[in-house]
């Protein structure tokens, strides 16, 4: 279809900042283009700030909260960010 869903990335900690979860980004952003997609769509945690700049770079925008998603037992709820990026646009940066 024209939309492609980004269901989860993720890196190991003991990996982290070495640029693989970018790298599977672009991968992921490719085949999308390449299968047709014209915008790919994700969630995220509101509060992941390492994922959402991530998806920043890659040129996505947040298009809707969803209060409260995220629940934890003994912990506050936490917002789910809804992020969009047009294929063309989305992995240039």
């Amino acid at each position: 279809g024209d939309v492609s869903d980004i269901m989860t990335v993720a890196v190991a900690p003991r990996a982290r900042r070495a640029g693989l979860g970018a790298r599977m980004l672009d991968e992921l952003l490719t085949r999308s283009r390449a299968a047709g997609a014209e915008r790919v769509i994700l969630e995220v945690r509101a509060d992941n700030a390492a994922a959402l700049a991530l998806y920043a770079d890659a040129g996505f925008t947040t298009v809707r909260t969803r209060r409260g998603y995220y629940r934890n037992p003994g912990s506050d709820p936490v917002d789910a960010l809804v992020l969009r990026a047009r294929t063309q646009q989305a992995g240039a940066a």
